[in-house]
């Protein structure tokens, strides 16, 4: 690099650092200012599950301190519900739950722990209208689907529906944007991407049911019961679906998508969400 280029690199910096000098951002989880990282090199699936590569994506939104607190859903977890075990030793295994009562779908995985900070950012995302979220945490989810399935092995990815009454007062479903931009991320990464992969409108939420927050396992179930529908069978019949989400909890709502799913016949049916209640 001869010298013009090297004053050209060094203003530019002195350039970014005036800018940043001057417009600090807020962090959305302890409110405190800080200036913003340097753009870096694209994450890699494997980098996407660390706190800090975490605090890359979402840069712009939280301090890197507040980022460091991100805990990505670790191995030895549930091979069934995906419940990660509190201690880092030992195998996957099937939990209680899951050898007392079996789950309708196949697995369930997640991207990290609800907990702050990502809790946080998925209650800005989704009740806040923060849309400018739905890409990094859309990309937080497809290192999630790399991390834990082999997406040649999906033939169907189907975002959880909202009913249309919640979609419209809400104005998106938070579920069909995180799996906005999964083609282009297919295409960056060298993957050939089925067209008509995301069937967006595949389920309908037939009935207009009560939040789940604050209910109980059994009262969710019965929330939730009878509540989804697949009317295009011929689209889902025989195809291995992976159903999207932004939270599991107790998997209320991921088994009566799955008994949906399944009535139209599905083959099998996989969950994936960017959060895991514990």
């Amino acid at each position: 690099m001869g010298g013009g280029g090297f004053l050209i690199k060094g203003a530019s910096r002195l350039a970014r650092i005036g800018v940043q000098a001057a417009f600090p951002l807020r962090c959305w989880q302890c409110d405190s200012l800080y200036a913003p990282l340097e753009k870096s090199k694209s994450l890699g699936a494997v980098e996407a599950a660390t706190p800090s590569s975490f605090g890359c994506l979402m840069n712009a939104f939280i301090c890197p301190h507040c980022a460091s607190g991100y805990a990505p859903v670790q191995h030895p977890l549930c091979h069934a519900c995906g419940q990660p075990y509190r201690t880092d030793q030992g195998i996957d295994h099937l939990c209680a739950d899951c050898l007392s009562h079996p789950m309708a779908f196949t697995t369930a995985r997640a991207a990290g722990l609800y907990a702050p900070p990502l809790k946080t950012l998925i209650h800005q995302f989704k009740y806040q209208g923060r849309c400018e979220l739905a890409r990094p945490l859309g990309r937080l989810l497809w290192d999630a689907l790399i991390r834990f399935y082999d997406p040649k092995q999906i033939d169907l990815i189907v975002p959880v529906p909202l009913h249309w009454f919640r979609r419209f007062r809400r104005g998106f479903n938070q579920a069909a944007l995180l799996v906005r931009d999964w083609r282009q991320f297919a295409a960056d990464a060298g993957m050939t991407w089925k067209p008509g992969a995301v069937a967006r409108h595949l389920m309908n939420r037939r009935r207009r049911t009560p939040a789940q927050t604050g209910l109980g396992k059994q009262q969710r179930r019965a929330n939730l019961k009878d509540a989804f529908v697949v009317p295009q069978t011929d689209i889902v019949n025989g195809k291995r679906v992976l159903l999207v989400d932004d939270v599991l909890t107790t998997g209320a709502t991921a088994v009566e998508c799955t008994k949906a799913l399944k009535s139209a016949g599905a083959d099998t049916v996989r969950v994936l969400t960017l959060a895991r209640a514990v």
